[in-house]
């Protein structure tokens, strides 16, 4: 699974903040490994996904992509997605 491979790599620890773009099914269950690590979680996406869903997930907020920059927000990004140009200035932090 990508999402427990960048989990593994990213070396996140309980109370750190990571972003994760895309939320299909393996951004979403990349989330819920996160925020079952105690990671908070704030995913982006360019859909309008149910506020219960997100939760499930584990994700605390949901953020549209077009929302601006927020490299120096997060501990650690994971990008779940083909590509996007607001992914830019976190792309030092791919996994």
């Amino acid at each position: 699974h990508r999402g427990y491979a960048a989990f593994l790599k990213s070396g996140a620890l309980q109370g750190d903040r990571a972003a994760i773009l895309g939320l299909g099914t393996l951004g979403l269950t990349t989330a819920a490994l996160f925020a079952n690590a105690g990671i908070a979680m704030t995913g982006f996406t360019n859909q309008t996904p149910e506020a219960q869903v997100t939760r499930a997930f584990g994700l605390r907020d949901v953020v549209p992509k077009e929302a601006g920059t927020y490299a120096d927000s997060f501990d650690h990004v994971v990008v779940s997605t083909n590509s996007w140009s607001c992914a830019a200035p976190m792309q030092q932090s791919r996994f």
